[in-house]
């Protein structure tokens, strides 16, 4: 499912660009939804039942940028807000391009 989804996005020219188009496609296959998914979930299983979490689009996001042979890496930490106190992590990822 990975493999597909960097698929759909290969033919995108300029890298940056695909990777935006890469962040879309993980956004509209994995819908986010809190309690959808378990920690131990990988990235085909959330693919596979089309929900999750950050963490899920996250390493979804990761192996389809390592397939197009980006370089790419997982990170977590504290989303800080205006409105409200975060309670939970939130986890996103981050790839290289020159």
């Amino acid at each position: 499912a990975c493999a597909a989804l960097a698929d759909r996005v290969r033919g995108e020219r300029d890298p940056l660009a695909r990777l935006h188009a890469l962040t879309s496609a993980v956004a509209d296959a994995i819908a986010w939804e809190p309690g959808a998914t378990e920690v131990h979930w990988t990235a085909e299983e959330a693919l596979a039942h089309g929900r999750g979490v950050c963490q899920d689009q996250a390493h979804a996001f990761l192996a389809c940028a390592r397939a197009l042979g980006v370089p790419a890496r997982y990170v977590s930490g504290y989303l800080l807000t205006d409105a409200e106190r975060q309670e939970a992590a939130h986890a996103w990822a981050e790839a290289w391009i020159e």
